[in-house]
């Protein structure tokens, strides 16, 4: 059990003097003893959401947890923290569920029926059809290729 004492000024990952932190890590994971602490993730949240909703940063295949933390000027260990206790789930699986959501959306534009699945899933930022194919059934309990089909079909077909 190690104890750090964060703050003492208005460093660049978001902890001002006024909002010091005390992280305790214990076999590697880091919580948040603090009752500030709670507001700050809350904030934080927030303005994860709205970047993910405005700037679509996930679109990006080479988003990282560090990336995504200097936008929001916070340290990594931080908003995985907030991602993991808010949204119960890794970065990753926060990323791709967007991306997946990202893919529907754009699967669903009848101008962009041109495309192939592949071609949009790596528009949406996956860079791998492996990849895309394992977290879009994760996401949605089925296969691109059966959604495409049910979207083909219509809901007369599943009455």
């Amino acid at each position: 059990l190690r104890q750090v004492q964060k703050g003492g000024g208005s460093g660049a990952m978001g902890f001002g003097k006024s909002k010091a932190k005390l992280l305790t890590e214990r076999q590697g994971r880091v919580t948040f003893d603090d009752v500030a602490g709670i507001d700050e993730a809350r904030e934080i949240h927030l303005r994860l959401i709205e970047i993910l909703d405005q700037g679509k940063p996930f679109l990006d295949p080479e988003l990282s947890l560090g990336t995504l933390s200097k936008k929001l000027q916070v340290h990594p260990n931080l908003l995985s923290q907030v991602i993991n206790s808010v949204e119960h789930k890794s970065f990753y699986d926060l990323i791709n569920e967007r991306r997946v959501r990202e893919f529907i959306g754009r699967l669903s534009r009848p101008e962009n029926r041109q495309y192939t699945l592949l071609s949009l899933a790596f528009d949406c930022g996956f860079n791998s059809k492996a990849s895309f194919n394992r977290n879009f059934k994760k996401h949605t309990g089925i296969a691109p290729s059966e959604y495409f089909q049910k979207l083909q079909t219509g809901p007369k077909a599943h009455a």
